[in-house]
């Protein structure tokens, strides 16, 4: 028996994945807990009559005594009936071949369990004083998460093919009207297009939101605090069904490596006077060397996806000029370009990126510049 065989320190696995023996057993009791609380009759069918019968017994009495502690003394099987019965009824969740088959098993419980917790617990935790193994909370969070997360959570088999580097910061700004706005009422564009850019890094194989925004290099980390930017989603199967429209979109347009963009664009502080000039001649627009530097965040925003305020243009801040005034110039400098000078500064900086060395990526923009729509990244 694989239970004897851990507990006289056998190898343990837990879903696919190696764990000590206490940590197996630590599952167990967890699972054996959740059983007597939420088991249905026709799981305990599949089971010999003894251990059903036995089973079925204890999960009585705990729905008589909903006040009991499932994590006391008694957590662990009391009989050998009812031990057989929860090897039994837990063993597709522990010897599960990976975590998502094994969230796809806990699954009913899960949801049973998030109802128990509703009507007969206050909203409390009927399980909060058993300890389990990362790999069990892994699984639990994936199906029912915390209440405060649950639009959040990212539902089971629901990954990408898409790497972290092929993530903008901020997703593009019709893409987010488009498609994403609908489910994020009451959220300023700006924040929920880097939200969503942070739920395509989920999908892709972040676990967290923090880990999230580490993945994507975000200039400004709210360290996972997402929490009520997961409330206001109405409909969270509906969100997630959109951001996997956006995954699909960035991979229909053809995979750009942001990544590769701004660590070649953190290079560039300034458009140079010449290129501007000719930028900005038929345009009727001065040159400056402030609007050289606004221009090199234009294109870093245009180009890498992430806000013009990130760009090292602006690191350490203008000698000479308040934050507030340089904040101020930039804005009105976005708002002001025309969209021809637009088109050549997306073409200027794709060529720059293809001389440094980052390869003529697939890019929407690109067809702008020569006479197509633009897309922009820009916040508005």
């Amino acid at each position: 028996m694989r239970a004897l065989a851990i507990a006289d320190g056998g190898a343990a696995r837990l879903a696919g994945e190696p764990v000590s023996g206490a940590e197996w057993f630590d599952a167990l009791r967890y699972l054996t807990a959740a059983a007597r609380l939420v088991v249905h009759d026709d799981e305990l069918a599949e089971l010999p009559g003894f251990a059903a019968d036995t089973f079925a017994a204890v999960r009585t009495q705990r729905a008589l005594s909903p006040r009991a502690v499932p994590g006391g003394a008694s957590a662990m099987p009391g009989t050998a009936s009812e031990a057989a019965a929860a090897l039994a009824l837990a063993e597709p969740i522990l010897n599960a071949s990976d975590w998502g088959a094994g969230a796809r098993h806990l699954a009913p419980w899960a949801r049973r369990l998030a109802a128990e917790r509703q009507t007969r617990h206050s909203g409390r935790n009927p399980l909060r004083g058993i300890q389990h193994p990362a790999g069990l909370h892994r699984m639990m969070t994936a199906i029912v998460p915390h209440q405060r997360r649950i639009a959040g959570a990212v539902p089971t088999g629901s990954s990408v093919a898409l790497e972290f580097r092929h993530i903008p910061n901020l997703i593009d700004a019709d893409d987010y009207r488009n498609v994403m706005a609908v489910h994020l009422p009451g959220t300023t564009p700006v924040i929920g297009r880097h939200f969503c850019s942070l739920a395509l890094a989920r999908l892709a194989g972040a676990e967290t939101w923090a880990q999230a925004e580490d993945s994507l290099d975000a200039p400004q980390r709210r360290k996972g605090n997402w929490g009520k930017t997961t409330q206001r989603i109405p409909d969270s199967q509906a969100f997630w069904s959109g951001i996997r429209t956006l995954a699909d979109l960035l991979r229909k347009r053809g995979a750009i490596d942001y990544a590769a963009r701004r660590r070649a664009l953190s290079e560039l502080l300034e458009v140079p006077y010449d290129s501007l000039f000719s930028i900005f001649r038929p345009v009727r627009m001065g040159v400056t060397r402030q609007r050289q530097r606004h221009a090199a965040a234009w294109i870093w925003q245009a180009l890498t996806g992430s806000p013009a305020h990130g760009s090292p243009v602006y690191a350490g801040g203008w000698e000479g000029q308040s934050a507030a005034s340089v904040t101020e110039a930039r804005r009105k400098f976005h708002e002001r370009v025309p969209e021809s000078a637009a088109r050549a500064l997306t073409l200027w900086g794709l060529e720059w990126l293809d001389e440094k060395g980052t390869g003529p990526q697939p890019d929407s923009r690109a067809a702008g510049a020569v006479g197509g729509p633009v897309r922009s990244w820009s916040a508005h």
